[in-house]
């Protein structure tokens, strides 16, 4: 019985001492190699060291999660507490060693769903696109050229060739503003003998050279608004037409109200002597005054740059009107606006058809 409870007395005095004097590791002899490994994770538990302190001085109440307390990875909690900070950016460091497969997924998370509204903004784009649909009925090869304005691209690079009685469907954006006209026998070195770009078969921002038909819109202008009109203000070289043909809401009455704008009237054949293009014995285009004669009263400008000071009607001949007589519907010069320009409303988005030889 002594011999028991002698022991026993052993025991308590042992584990008394065991709480009040933590034990010592064993010391371990290393080798170089094993040193310079120790080495190592020093320096590794130093940067994360360095980590924790920074983050602990902006969260200095931080205390890290009892599951990790009492453990080798209880430095790391700083990317938990990180986490904690900036939500779910990077809660996926509290485990260490599985934060990349975490961060994988997340980022995969959000990959795909920027690549879903990315998708779906392209679809409204599309679906908000306009199409243009350019047909040639002269009974010859037209080649269209196009100038957007300025900071709304080039479709199809400014040109292309259109064959009698082919049709070509051209897209632009929804807010996209430009002219459309035709060009005449052009050469295999892309230089035309009317309409002419700078001798190239895609004008590229280059306008045409007058006299030229041109059809002329601005999509999505002031209200909403598309403003369209032809315009013989640079002249004139084939008859043309636009019109919209789906994708509108209009029929309020008004007579330029989602109507048909055009110049269907071959005015070579009335064109004044003095403005005709000639090409041998036959008029192949016809003259603008402004073109022509190149003075301010002709090409409203300086003192008569208002619509009050230039009236057709007070120049020493009334030029325009040959044109307005003969073409109603389009602009026969400058400040002819009040009886030639278009407007419609798309619904969602206008189509138009632009007819050479209507």
């Amino acid at each position: 019985m002594i011999a028991i409870e002698s022991q026993n007395l052993v025991l308590r005095e042992a584990a008394t001492i065991s709480k009040t004097e933590p034990s010592q590791p064993k010391s371990k002899t290393l080798n170089p190699r094993d040193e310079e490994a120790a080495d190592t994770a020093d320096e590794d538990d130093l940067a994360v060291e360095t980590k924790w302190i920074r983050v602990k001085k902006k969260e200095k109440n931080y205390k890290s999660p009892p599951e990790k307390q009492g453990k080798v990875r209880q430095k790391i909690p700083f990317s938990y507490k990180y986490g904690t900070v900036l939500l779910m950016e990077l809660k996926f460091r509290i485990k260490g060693e599985m934060m990349e497969v975490s961060f994988s997924l997340v980022l995969s998370a959000i990959v795909t769903k920027m690549k879903y509204l990315i998708c779906i903004a392209t679809l409204v784009a599309v679906g908000l696109a306009n199409e243009i649909r350019i047909v040639n009925r002269c009974p010859f090869t037209v080649w269209p050229g196009i100038l957007g304005n300025p900071g709304h691209g080039q479709p199809e690079n400014g040109g292309f060739v259109l064959g009698a009685n082919e049709t070509k469907v051209i897209n632009v954006p929804f807010n996209w503003g430009g002219r459309i006209w035709p060009r005449t026998k052009c050469d295999a070195n892309g230089h035309c003998q009317t309409g002419d770009c700078g001798n190239r078969l895609q004008c590229n921002g280059n306008g045409g050279t007058p006299p030229v038909s041109l059809a002329e819109i601005t999509f999505a202008g002031a209200g909403g608004l598309d403003f369209y009109d032809i315009s013989l203000v640079d002249g004139y070289n084939l008859p043309i037409k636009m019109a919209p043909i789906s994708g509108f809401t209009g029929g309020n009455g008004h007579a330029y109200d989602c109507r048909s704008a055009g110049c269907h009237t071959d005015l070579n054949a009335i064109c004044p002597p003095e403005l005709s293009v000639k090409d041998g014995p036959y008029t192949v285009a016809c003259l603008s005054a402004c073109m022509k004669f190149d003075t301010d009263q002709y090409c409203c400008r300086n003192a008569h740059g208002v619509p009050e000071n230039c009236k057709s009607s007070d120049w020493p001949h009334n030029y325009p009107a040959i044109f307005k007589q003969a073409c109603p519907d389009a602009y026969s010069y400058a400040y002819d606006d009040t009886t030639s320009t278009f407007t419609c409303r798309g619904n969602p988005a206008t189509n138009y058809e632009v007819v050479f030889c209507p």
